[in-house]
């Protein structure tokens, strides 16, 4: 079996993550700035998270610490955590494409080295390899390159909730209590959208390593051990949640059942719904291969557990594998689906890492060496870089074509925008007002004011808008880059809004900017005597 007496410096641990975290990060980086996501134009939702970053920023330059405290306060981001990471990020780096991509990667570098904490009685070899496995695998490189908070928010919730299950004298070890507050507190400050389903998946964890301690009904320790969770986690989000509780309430609210329903809900074939988080497209890249490994894997750590006589281990491994299970069944039975279910994803990655170090120190030298290289081995067969899982491989010319639409964009708006009103009726994947915004941001100069009624089918507001704007950006009905599921996006509500602009009278004859390799075109509408 693996010498579990070697006990490695905190020193040795942190450059052996920065160093397995530095290499595939600069792997992943470089290919996607080539012919992934990173080739593009920043879209919708990272774009919004970092120019969220860049309005902090700008806020602290002109206006200090006092002035950030006073626009945090008067309405807190979306997404603290990622607004945070974006907020750094460009203040340490400037405003590049890659950014975000690169502060994810000092953000891994902390998970990496809480993985390597877990393994550290392995050898350095083992542990290297094992590590490198999980960056091979989709969920990663898709936290990786993606800037936005559903991956790193899913896994604070999978490593809170399975620290808490693996604990076992939970009702009684305070320390491990105090620490689950603090992770629970964290997923909370991630996503803050998903605030009920991260206590729900709380609130299970603390309800299975309880079971034990129930079954001896010591009724008064669990529920102590519950109150200092959850009454830190309160502590620990409340300088969030006291400021804009109101707020999330109300976006959950009118995304799942109110005015946004009919664009963010559809319901789906049972057999489609079953799969969406398996092998359906946010399982493919969240999952992948794994979601047939992931099983096998903890097959071997039961045998492991069984054949070594270790009952307690292997009871907590039941509960995690309840976890797991309950995770999947809760963001799978709402019909309202997307990345917001992603700790079942993070919980099925975390609990099979979890599994492979039982399992490789339970083996003699040689043999853990053999599984962890095995184990990496499947990781590397199964690999796709993140946008071409998700999407297609993207040649120079599509990456070109596309910066090609926002350059010319911004070059027919003109510089001088500042206090002036944009109108977009509608939203495009690569030439929209977020992407817009950003390439301003690049080019240090004042962003305008934007209007947009994207998520409006009320023709009559978009044409009071119409009124209002000194520019409008328009989409011809051949344009096909249009975000589909929006109540604009139809071929002829675009037509129409072209026609009320033209009808108008305000503004003059429109620029077009074609689309040589999609088709279609974009229309800039400038209000007479606007330059």
């Amino acid at each position: 079996m693996t010498d579990r007496s070697v006990q490695r410096s905190s020193g040795s641990l942190w450059l052996q993550a920065a160093i397995v975290t530095a290499f595939f990060s600069a792997l992943m980086i470089r290919q996607s700035l080539q012919h992934g996501r990173l080739a593009l134009p920043p879209t919708f939702d990272d774009v919004s998270y970092l120019n969220q970053g860049g309005y902090y920023l700008s806020i602290f330059d002109t206006q200090g610490f006092t002035g950030l405290l006073n626009t945090y306060l008067a309405g807190p981001p979306h997404a603290p955590i990622s607004t945070g990471a974006a907020f750094a990020g460009l203040a340490l780096f400037g405003v590049h494409d890659w950014i975000g991509a690169v502060t994810n990667a000092v953000i891994l570098l902390f998970f990496s080295r809480l993985f390597l904490t877990v393994a550290r009685d392995l050898t350095i070899a083992q542990s290297t390899l094992l590590l490198s496995a999980l960056w091979c695998g989709p969920y990663i490189g898709m936290t990786l390159i993606w800037f936005r908070p559903d991956m790193l928010a899913a896994l604070l919730v999978a490593i809170g909730t399975v620290y808490i299950v693996t604990r076992t004298d939970w009702v009684a070890n305070r320390r491990a209590q105090i620490i689950g507050g603090i992770f629970c507190g964290l997923s909370l400050w991630g996503k803050p959208t998903i605030f009920p389903l991260t206590l729900a998946l709380y609130g299970i964890a603390v309800l299975l390593t309880s079971l034990p301690a129930a079954f001896n009904r010591e009724y008064k320790k669990i529920l102590y051990a519950a109150i200092v969770l959850f009454g830190l986690a309160i502590t620990v989000s409340l300088p969030y949640y006291a400021f804009s509780l109101d707020s999330v309430v109300s976006y959950i609210y009118d995304v799942v059942f109110g005015s946004q329903a009919d664009i963010w809900v559809h319901p789906l074939p049972l057999v489609e719904t079953l799969n969406f988080y398996l092998t359906g497209y946010y399982g493919k890249i969240s999952i992948g291969w794994w979601v047939y490994g992931a099983p096998v894997v903890a097959l071997l750590a039961f045998m492991t557990l069984w054949i070594g006589a270790d009952i307690t281990a292997l009871r907590r491994a039941l509960l995690v594998v309840a976890l797991v299970l309950i995770a999947y069944v809760a963001v799978t039975i709402p019909t309202f689906k997307g990345p917001h279910g992603f700790p079942f994803a993070a919980t099925l990655l975390v609990s099979t890492a979890l599994a492979v170090t039982v399992i490789a120190r339970s083996l003699p030298r040689i043999y853990s060496t053999a599984f962890c290289a095995l184990i990496l081995a499947v990781s590397l067969w199964q690999f796709e870089w993140e946008f071409t899982i998700a999407h297609s491989y993207v040649t120079t010319a599509q990456a070109n074509s596309r910066h090609a639409l926002v350059d010319e964009m911004t070059e027919v708006i003109g510089d001088s925008v500042e206090n002036k009103t944009i109108l977009f009726s509608t939203s495009s994947n690569y030439s929209n007002f977020l992407t817009l915004e950003f390439q301003y941001r690049q080019k240090g100069l004042p962003l305008p004011r934007w209007s947009v009624l994207h998520l409006s089918a009320d023709f009559g507001e978009h044409e009071r808008e119409i009124q209002k704007a000194d520019i409008v950006v328009a989409y011809t009905p051949e344009f096909t880059e249009v975000i589909p599921n929006l109540p604009t996006a139809s071929a002829e509500f675009r037509q129409r809004f072209v026609d009320a602009v033209k009808q108008s009278g305000l503004f003059s004859d429109p620029a077009l900017i074609p689309d040589p390799v999609l088709g279609g075109g974009i229309l800039i509408f400038k209000r007479i005597g606007v330059r």
